[in-house]
């Protein structure tokens, strides 16, 4: 039977044995899901300037602590991040931005470009209407997603 692959190693401190002048840094992995290899991050800032093992400790504790975080919330990824302009959003939504950012196989940047395509060859009336069909698809799409999950 194999063994499961680990996504995630969470932020840990490496102390260089305590050893304060070794470099000191907190390291994490992350599975890219296009190459399916780990990838490892190391961050090194702000170790330098911190003189006592006590304080180095703490500080990597609160950086730990905000990369988990990170990670969690989905702001740390292997996954490219690209930006858009989201034809599918709801006139008052954009309001402030018109610009959108998410991972680069995501199909509402193909639902997108395929509206700003046709934007030219048809009515007003007609694009309402492929704006409203694609966003019950996407939804669609979404719901199969999530049950395809709970399985």
């Amino acid at each position: 039977m194999a063994r499961r692959k680990k996504e995630i190693v969470w932020p840990h401190l490496n102390e260089a044995g305590k050893d304060l002048s070794k470099l000191w840094y907190v390291e994490y992995s992350l599975r890219n899901p296009v190459s399916g290899k780990m990838e490892r991050y190391r961050n090194y800032e702000g170790f330098t300037n911190i003189d006592t093992i006590e304080e180095r400790v703490v500080y990597a504790k609160k950086l730990i602590k905000e990369l988990t975080k990170k990670i969690k919330s989905g702001e740390i990824s292997c996954v490219e991040q690209i930006e858009y302009i989201d034809y599918l959003e709801y006139q008052g939504v954009s309001s402030f931005r018109k610009t959108k950012t998410t991972s680069a196989n995501s199909i509402k940047i193909y639902a997108s470009d395929f509206l700003q395509y046709k934007e030219t060859e048809i009515v007003s009336r007609t694009m309402q209407t492929y704006r409203s069909k694609l966003r019950i698809f996407l939804s669609f799409v979404a719901l199969k997603f999530i049950f395809a999950l709970q399985r």
